[in-house]
């Protein structure tokens, strides 16, 4: 057996191996088999009726950083900086929220 048909039954092998265990999307880079990470996203609101909240507190503070948003929607050109840089700031003004809410002050 030739060594490119060893590894694509050994490839086929280790896939169906993933399947069984759970279901990973499988990409192959230079002859590599590579596992990528599943795109579906785990994280749910608790409170669904809060999304459009947290959209706008999103933006907000995307314009307080001075980061621009792509106009087309797609956010693949951002960098992960920005993008980290909204989303931590979006934990902390939640955490504030919470701490105040708990201590009975108000909302920002």
């Amino acid at each position: 057996m030739s060594p490119i048909k060893e590894k694509a039954e050994a490839d086929e092998a280790y896939a169906d191996y993933l399947d069984g265990a759970r279901s990973y999307p499988l990409r192959r880079m230079k002859g590599v088999l590579i596992i990528m990470a599943r795109s579906n996203s785990r994280n749910s609101l608790v409170v669904p009726q809060a999304s459009q909240a947290i959209e706008q507190m999103k933006f907000e503070i995307a314009q307080e950083l001075g980061i621009q948003f792509p106009q087309g929607g797609y956010y693949g050109e951002m960098t992960s900086r920005d993008t980290g840089s909204i989303g931590g700031n979006i934990t902390k003004r939640l955490v504030q929220i919470g701490q105040q809410s708990i201590s009975g002050g108000s909302r920002y």
